[in-house]
């Protein structure tokens, strides 16, 4: 019987693998058929520069062709231990998921996306990218509120 063990998820304690692992396996398998599949880059598919583009392509496009994106975008929301972040660009915000486990990012960075598109359950996102740190931006700090100025 499985008991919880703080700290491990139930994918770890069925199969011993972390979920980062399990996620660079499958990562790598894609690149490596994409690789293999994939047409050169003079193929006709644009190279992708901002979220609206991606969204633009729905679901359909994703599952038939591999299109490049390389775009710049502020960090919204990280988190690492799924090697995962959302970026906002000046035109919408997307999921990426990244393939540089050494890579920690923070709120508020401006980073440059590398990698291609895929099919998301209710949107596109980027997969199998490569994450480089721009620069940090100041951040206004945050502004506490007293909950009685929400009254009506």
């Amino acid at each position: 019987m499985l008991t919880a063990r703080p700290g491990l998820s139930i994918f770890r304690r069925i199969t011993g693998f972390r979920l980062g692992g399990a996620l660079l396996f499958v990562c790598l398998a894609l690149r490596a058929t994409a690789q293999e599949t994939s047409v050169p880059p003079s193929s006709g598919l644009p190279l992708l520069t901002t979220v609206q583009q991606i969204l633009d392509l729905g679901l359909d496009a994703p599952t038939r062709a591999l299109f490049p994106v390389r775009l710049e975008g502020r960090v919204t929301y990280p988190d690492p231990h799924a090697n995962m972040i959302y970026i906002q660009d000046s035109s919408a915000g997307i999921r990426v998921n990244y393939t540089n486990f050494n890579f920690q990012p923070a709120p508020g960075e401006i980073v440059v996306v590398e990698g291609t598109v895929s099919a998301g359950m209710f949107a596109p996102y980027i997969d199998c990218s490569s994450i480089k740190r721009q620069r940090r931006e100041w951040q206004p700090e945050n502004f506490p509120v007293n909950g009685s100025r929400w009254k009506a």
